[in-house]
């Protein structure tokens, strides 16, 4: 199996598609760290993201294995590749497809272990504000493993030698929650919330949150109010 090579093919599918790195990692859920030390051929993708990988960019897990497109002269490799792998690791094919069948086994349990704590854990809103600058179009999503917050088009009215920082009130104490130079998105995180802020809270905390805009060169703040709308699923 030649990681880099798989990692090329991984970066042309994203190419081919017009898509960044940050954007593919929404996708998979995972960092761009992540989608970066794969192209580079430093790092596999897991058995999960090489599934969601499939399925995003519309080939097989094992053309993403062998690095290329299925053609007629690669046809009998590609069908093959899954057995290859396991061959280069363990000349003993029954006990690498019972690893195989294990780690299957754990990636499906781990899915739907973090499925059924999630769906009744997570809150999806729409987000928009109004102040010195205007904010339509955001989108926020809380979840106890993972939180994220989508500016929408900020950029359009914010220079972008901006830094942005996120705020809520709690007992008329300021609390500065996250900071950050991008203004498309403020908070995207796979650390647990509680890292940043109670999540037990969320209602306190989306209620009085706002934006502190300052921009780089001139030091001017802009303030923005946000609203959250929640979304049912």
């Amino acid at each position: 199996m030649n990681v880099e090579k798989i990692g090329k093919f991984i970066a042309l599918l994203r190419k081919s598609k017009n898509m960044t790195q940050q954007e593919l990692s929404l996708k998979l859920l995972t960092s761009r760290e992540n989608i970066s030390k794969w192209e580079r051929g430093i790092n596999m993708p897991t058995p999960d993201s090489l599934m969601l990988l499939s399925e995003i960019f519309d080939v097989s897990v094992n053309e993403i294995l062998l690095g290329e497109y299925k053609n007629i002269d690669n046809q009998k490799e590609i069908d093959n590749v899954s057995v290859n792998i396991l061959k280069e690791y363990n000349k003993k094919l029954k006990k690498l497809l019972t690893v195989f069948v294990i780690e299957i086994v754990i990636v499906v349990l781990s899915f739907t272990g973090y499925f059924i704590y999630n769906t009744n854990n997570q809150e999806i809103y729409l987000v928009n504000g109004e102040g010195d600058l205007e904010l339509n179009e955001g989108l926020a999503f809380f979840s106890p493993s993972k939180s994220y917050l989508k500016l929408g088009n900020l950029q359009e009215f914010a220079s972008k030698d901006s830094k942005v920082e996120l705020h809520y009130i709690n007992n008329q104490e300021d609390k500065l929650i996250y900071e950050t130079n991008s203004l498309d998105y403020v908070l995207i995180s796979n650390q647990k919330f509680d890292d940043y802020i109670d999540y037990k809270n969320l209602k306190n905390i989306i209620n009085n949150s706002y934006l502190k805009i300052i921009n780089q060169e001139d030091k001017q703040e802009y303030f923005i109010k946000l609203n959250f709308k929640k979304e049912y699923i």
